[in-house]
């Protein structure tokens, strides 16, 4: 995600500073560095930054704070529940144990298998706590009802969604491809005026959506539909002015059924997990469907040599 790398010498008036203008990912950490603070930001496009050097750096969600550092980037908190990712049991039991002894908001910990196609969903196994799946996540102000066992929730993206919330322009008609419980459509909707459609194959991630909708106060309004998005695509014969692709590994496939859905000048959001050479030839596949690449940015990292990318599509025909 993106970071302004400040000298420690100013850093204090800074800070003081970004907080006024609201430019602080506040669920991310301060990185602290010997001569050097890099602060997480939620936009780029602010006069204030003008003059400051931007870096893109891994995020460290706050709530990893509290744990030690040998565990960082291993697992993930959602509300109550956290989420260890790693490769063997016996090392996501150590984990385990380390986030209950450290953190008593944890209630349920549990080693999260691999993902399913289509659903997304994983195969969980409780690790430490109460067997307890559903939790209310809270991030930007908003709430979000997940229940881990039966949908694919990222808190990793919390910074990311408030960044594109602040693209959008009020009136914009949206498209959530890969909509999930709804984490994107509900932070554009309750920032901005706008109108979105939230489609997902999940039925229990588009019930968890309504509810979602419920629990938040909206400017703008979503419609949620439950459908293989594939079909969704061949079937609409609906513009839109934004499409948001987030679907890491499979969404780069939908691209050409998707451009046929934008609005002239339109723009596809869209995060890809790559390597460099693979985005590189991806990208030129891009231009050759009328996409001309705005602006590209790393979320986080991924793996040794891949990222996850945030990738801004301009339609150009």
């Amino acid at each position: 995600m993106l970071h302004v790398k400040v000298p420690k010498s100013n850093a204090e008036e800074t800070i003081r500073e970004f907080k006024k203008r609201n430019i602080i990912a506040k669920d991310y950490e301060i990185l602290r560095f010997a001569e050097t603070l890099l602060i997480p930001i939620t936009r780029k496009e602010d006069e204030l930054l003008s003059g400051f050097q931007l870096e893109d750096h891994e995020g460290i969600p706050k709530h990893e704070k509290n744990y030690p550092a040998r565990h960082s980037g291993s697992f993930d908190v959602i509300g109550k529940i956290a989420i260890v990712k790693v490769r063997t049991l016996d090392r996501a039991e150590e984990i385990a144990k380390s986030i209950i002894e450290t953190n008593h908001s944890i209630e349920s910990v549990y080693f999260g298998g691999k993902l399913s196609e289509g659903e997304r969903v994983r195969n969980l196994i409780l690790l430490a706590g109460k067997d307890n799946t559903v939790t209310i996540h809270r991030e930007n102000g908003l709430k979000f009802k997940v229940d881990v066992s039966k949908v694919y929730f990222s808190p990793r993206l919390a910074t990311e969604r408030k960044i594109l919330s602040s693209e959008v322009k009020e009136g914009e008609v949206v498209l959530d491809l890969f909509a999930g419980i709804g984490p994107f459509s509900i932070t554009i909707a309750a920032s901005k005026a706008c109108t979105i459609e939230a489609v997902d194959i999940n039925p229990f991630a588009v019930d968890l959506m309504k509810e979602n909708l419920s629990l938040n106060k909206l400017k703008g309004s979503i419609s949620t539909i439950c459908q293989d998005s594939n079909v969704y695509l061949k079937e609409s014969r609906r513009i839109f002015d934004r499409i948001v692709m987030n679907l890491p590994f499979e969404a780069v496939d939908f691209i050409p059924m998707a451009a046929k859905h934008l609005h002239r000048s339109g723009v596809i959001n869209l995060y890809f997990i790559s390597d460099i050479e693979t985005l590189t030839s991806t990208m030129e596949e891009m231009r050759k469907a009328g996409l001309n690449l705005e602006s590209k940015r790393i979320v986080h990292g991924y793996s040794r040599d891949k990222h996850l990318y945030s990738l801004a599509l301009r339609n150009s025909k």
